[in-house]
């Protein structure tokens, strides 16, 4: 019994010390770029790195005023782990972040003296605030991380609160003013008053509006409405949904374990790569995820599902070597047919010796990148022009009736022959 009970022990200390910074990435991510620091800093000495001016600007935008003198060496990180840079995307929120592995976190908190302890209601998660970001420390791994509510159901709440409390539109002067300009002429300013208000009471308003996650105290419609101004107001009800979607990331990630590693098979290899760097984007999600498409969701449903189905499985992968005297970047870059047709189309180019002639002889370095864009043109014509061809949607077949005739009317060769 003795032995097996060591044994547990021995298993359980294993497994909290072998958690890596990597597993802390949270399924929301869509790009990340993991720096081994183990591979780097066998290449670049930490004392050589620091002294550069780009790791200066870095440190600026990592400490604050009262940190000055301090360098990355001093910030009690353990370079024995990989530091990974997020970018991510909820349904309703945004989320950037970075993890990290920590050998000393009074040195973190010497150079991150800005960051507060705050309660926590996870087990083994220790939280610091500072303003809108959070730092959690989960036995030796932290994620220093900021949730931001998508501000189209910000300005949808805090409209329709504002409206159920009797206020005009937020713009009211600038509006009244340019409506009489236009419209008015002559007529006097009550008159211009009495139709404007006509105006907005035609206006449909909403009094209700679900909120999209629980718990969440939003200013209320009864308010006396000289208490707040249309701006403060939003900021309120920023304020409030960043608390509530603060809470569903965090229970999605440190309860129910819900991690890119977990739910990303192409990130967790990539990772396993040795090199110093990899850069990991999946924009298949990018694209389901990019809320500025919500109309063609709600209008095009089986267009978008078609043009979904074109970026599905379209991820992006990566790897950054360092040599001697150069660095390489390897990018692979998976896709489907449809996709990858268009992809072989563009890059069927070969580099033109004549932009040589406009890069200034003192340029310290530029990047090309060789594009044929007739050809990636005509590939999308193809692919695209099927996808559009709804006999049902009459709209849609309108649009359709333009692209044709603009491919049949416009000279391709002369605009191709000037990019």
């Amino acid at each position: 019994m003795k032995f097996i009970l060591v044994t547990l022990i021995a298993f359980t200390f294993l497994a909290v010390n072998a958690q890596k910074s990597e597993d802390l990435v949270p399924r929301e991510a869509i790009s990340v770029l993991s720096i081994n620091n183990v591979n780097l800093l066998q290449k670049i000495s930490l004392d050589e790195l620091v002294k550069y001016e780009f790791m200066e600007e870095v440190q600026q935008e990592l400490f604050d005023g009262s940190t000055k003198g301090k360098t990355l060496k001093d910030t009690g990180i353990d370079f024995d782990q990989k530091l990974n840079i997020f970018n991510g995307r909820g349904s309703d929120y945004d989320v950037t972040g970075l993890t990290f592995g920590i050998v000393h976190r009074g040195q973190l908190f010497d150079v991150f003296d800005d960051y507060l302890p705050s309660e926590s209601a996870y087990t083994d998660v220790d939280f610091y605030t500072s303003y809108f970001n959070r730092i959690a420390i989960k036995n030796n791994i932290g994620i220093l991380f900021r949730v931001v509510p998508s501000m189209h159901i910000v300005n949808e709440i805090t409209d329709s609160i504002w409206y159920a409390r009797g206020n005009q539109y937020p713009w009211h002067d600038d509006f009244e003013y340019l409506y009489e300009e236009k419209y008015m002429g002559e007529m006097e300013v009550e008159e211009s008053e009495e139709l404007e208000i006509e105006f907005f009471e035609e206006m449909e308003i909403e009094e209700n509006t679900t909120t999209p996650i629980e718990d969440v105290e939003l200013p209320v419609a009864g308010d006396d409405p000289t208490t707040k101004t249309y701006y403060e107001l939003r900021d309120s009800v920023e304020l409030a949904l960043q608390t509530g979607y603060m809470k569903v990331f965090c229970d999605d990630l440190f309860i129910n374990n819900n991690t890119l590693i977990k739910n990303a098979p192409a990130f967790e290899a990539q990772l396993g790569h040795a090199s110093e760097g990899i850069f990991y984007m999946d924009n298949s999600r990018s694209f389901s995820e990019e809320r500025s498409l919500s109309y063609l969701r709600n209008l095009y449903p089986s267009l978008y599902l078609n043009l979904k189905e074109l970026y599905t499985g379209n991820i992006i992968l990566g790897d950054l070597l360092i040599h001697d005297n150069s660095i390489e970047l390897k990018i692979d870059t998976q896709y489907g047919e449809k996709l990858g047709s268009i992809y072989q189309k563009m890059t069927d180019s070969k580099f033109d010796k004549n932009i040589l002639k406009y890069i200034h002889k003192d340029n310290s370095s530029f990047f090309t990148y060789n594009i044929n864009l007739r050809q990636a043109y005509e590939q999308t014509y193809d692919v695209i022009v099927p996808i559009l061809e709804n006999p049902t949607n009459k709209s849609l077949s309108a649009n359709l009736l333009i692209v044709e005739l603009l491919d049949e009317f416009l000279n391709k060769d002369a605009i191709f022959d000037t990019y």
